[in-house]
């Protein structure tokens, strides 16, 4: 079990890091019924994160012979994913460079629509937020992998990629923390610092992409 939790485990910062999930969290907090539209929001990213690399793991495993990966098959879609990675990289780069010279403040244009989703449509949300960008699904691709080249059998795989949705879970869950550790006013002062993560969309998602590209292609 070990060696698969060391496998999966290097990928969930890069889940943890992602700025813009845990702004859509803090959004919720403020609408009504705020923490069940956040508990909802974090549990479906937590179970997509979970369901999503055990089933590709799985599928990888049982598409090829024998009781995990083959060794030439792993490195030849680590490489197809390193790849991907530095696109990735130079789109976030590209932007990264954009928003050194733009001094206005750009939200992403969900995020006055976040307050008012139902309460029924805030899991489905986390499903958006998660699969449309791209950098998530390479994450979470490249674990998939690692999960598929790691012998074990079901228990150790779904234990792996359990934690792995944990660790990946617990910035999306900070929001829903602290409502409630601090009560309202430590959301609102949450909430109050939205900029900042947004801000450091395109900064940290480049260097994500860089640390990623490099693991994989070496």
């Amino acid at each position: 079990m070990g060696g698969a939790i060391l496998a999966v485990l290097p990928f969930a910062p890069g889940l943890l890091l992602s700025p813009l999930p845990p702004v859509a969290a803090s959004v919720l907090t403020m609408a009504d019924d705020g923490r069940r539209r956040a508990l909802l929001f974090t549990l479906c990213w937590w179970c997509t994160v979970l369901a999503g690399c055990l089933a590709a793991g799985l599928a990888l495993r049982l598409a090829t012979p024998g009781v995990r990966l083959p060794e030439h098959t792993d490195r030849l879609v680590c490489a197809l994913l390193g790849t991907a990675l530095v696109a990735v990289a130079l789109v976030r780069g590209y932007g990264f460079v954009g928003h050194r010279y733009r001094t206005a403040w750009r939200a992403p244009a969900w995020l006055p629509r976040v307050a008012a989703l139902p309460t029924n449509r805030a899991g489905p949300f986390a499903v958006r937020v998660l699969c449309t960008d791209p950098l998530h699904l390479l994450i979470l691709a490249a674990a998939a992998v690692a999960l598929a080249a790691t012998p074990g059998g079901w228990p150790t795989q779904l234990a792996a990629a359990a934690l792995l949705a944990v660790v990946g879970t617990l910035g999306v869950a900070i929001p829903l923390i602290v409502s409630y550790a601090a009560g309202w006013s430590g959301s609102v002062r949450l909430h109050a610092l939205r900029r900042t993560p947004i801000r450091a969309y395109h900064p940290v998602g480049f260097w994500v992409s860089v640390g990623y590209a490099a693991f994989l292609l070496t």
